[in-house]
């Protein structure tokens, strides 16, 4: 829409110079102008035909004789009549002259009004070709500087009001050092009203001479690991600078961390040129007290139904009530490594289908999974209940690869009677 309305005004632009150059030839065509006159002149021989005869006084009608009717005398030779035939060519060029005159004032006056509507539209372009690119600039600039994080206030919203927690880090709290980029967690913060926030602050430095994206993820804490990230984010930070953000994490029960584990870290210059990917998840242990926890219980564990289990894990499945079209797991991983939970695929009544709730989400050692709906990505099986359902899900582990395993179709319809 703007280019089309920048390529009218240079139209129009164009049609004002060449109506100006127009106006400016026109006013000085002599030719033209003393053809004009000499047609004029023309007028002016025949506006009197009747002249006196030189001989006899008697007048003669040029339109009728071409003698004196009276004495018979020529009057070719009269001064009368060759000075109203003969008009002179001081006549025509006075005549010119004047026209040339008026012309030319006529001329002076319109190009003057052309070229004023030629400076004002020249004006106007300018002006917005400028305004534009001022504009441009100034968005470009605030772009810049929005687009990387910056130095944070703890209490910069006006919802909550985060006081410092009587834990810390344990250690120095790096979750990240490749000897130029470093980010340690530096601080634990939480609400007096009992909102079950935490808000975790984060130390990010870049001692490169370039800007940089880093990526974070955690979804595991508390012995506890789900497919909701706790923490995530993928932000921009400025070259050479020291960055205090804070990160919120919601649904933390009594506002306690006791531990936490960042599953994927990776830094990249913003040219692509320098890149770094944590190679092992990283665990965060803190000084909070252990017992004020409040997880799944052994007693809720065992009472849903254990599907599968070997030496890395065991996997049971579970239902509630409000939930028709699919169900849960708790996973245990019982190994010494880190296990990455694939995918799980279903068998619905003898149909296969993938779904939806569970894929490569991270299970640190020791902790245990509880995920979230796991369904059909079929939108059309809404119910379960009275169908034969199977499960299988794959898992892999990039510490110790002999761990991967993938268990057969899973019965659990026995979750869906009627």
């Amino acid at each position: 829409m703007l280019g089309l309305i920048f390529f009218g005004i240079l139209i129009y632009i164009i049609v004002l110079i060449v109506k100006y150059n127009k106006l400016k030839a026109n006013a000085f065509s002599k030719e033209e102008v003393r053809k004009a006159a000499q047609e004029q002149a023309k007028k002016i021989k025949y506006k009197e035909p009747v002249i006196s005869c030189d001989y006899c006084g008697c007048a003669v009608d040029t339109r009728k004789n071409k003698v004196c009717p009276h004495c018979g005398a020529p009057y070719d030779k009269d001064d009368e009549w060759s000075a109203r035939f003969n008009v002179s060519e001081q006549f025509i060029e006075k005549s010119t002259e004047k026209v040339i005159s008026q012309r030319e004032r006529k001329a002076e006056i319109e190009s003057k009004k052309v070229l004023k509507k030629l400076k004002k539209t020249i004006f106007i372009l300018v002006g917005t070709l400028t305004g534009i690119l001022v504009l441009g600039l100034a968005i470009s600039i605030a772009d810049t500087h929005s687009r990387y994080r910056k130095n944070e206030e703890l209490n910069d919203k006006p919802y909550y009001e985060f006081v410092p927690a009587d834990y810390a880090a344990c250690g120095d709290g790096i979750i990240y050092d490749d000897g130029k980029v470093k980010v340690t967690v530096n601080g634990f913060y939480y609400t007096e009203d009992g909102s079950e926030i935490v808000k975790v602050g984060l130390l990010v430095e870049n001692t490169l001479d370039k800007a940089i994206k880093l990526s974070l993820s955690c979804n595991s804490i508390n012995g506890i690991a789900t497919s909701n990230d706790y923490i995530y984010m993928y932000d921009s930070f400025k070259k050479k600078s020291t960055t205090q953000i804070y990160e919120d994490m919601y649904y933390i029960t009594d506002s306690l961390i006791t531990e936490m584990v960042f599953n994927d870290i990776a830094v990249r210059s913003e040219d692509y040129n320098y890149r770094k990917i944590m190679s092992q998840p990283v665990t965060i242990s803190t000084s909070a007290d252990t017992k004020r926890l409040s997880n799944p219980t052994d007693e809720e564990i065992n009472a849903s139904t254990l599907v599968y289990s070997n030496e890395q894990a065991d996997i049971y499945a579970y239902t509630k009530e409000d939930d028709k079209d699919g169900f849960y797991l708790y996973i245990k991983n019982k190994s010494e490594s880190g296990l990455y939970l694939e995918k799980v695929d279903l068998n619905i009544d003898g149909e296969i289908t993938s779904s939806y709730g569970l894929y490569k989400d991270y299970l640190p050692s020791n902790y245990l999974y509880v995920s979230r709906l796991i369904h059909s990505d079929d939108s059309t099986i809404e119910d379960l209940t009275g169908k034969k359902v199977f499960f299988t899900l794959s898992v892999s582990c990039k510490e110790n690869p002999s761990y991967d395993f993938s268990t057969e179709y899973l019965d659990i319809s026995d979750l869906f009677k009627q």
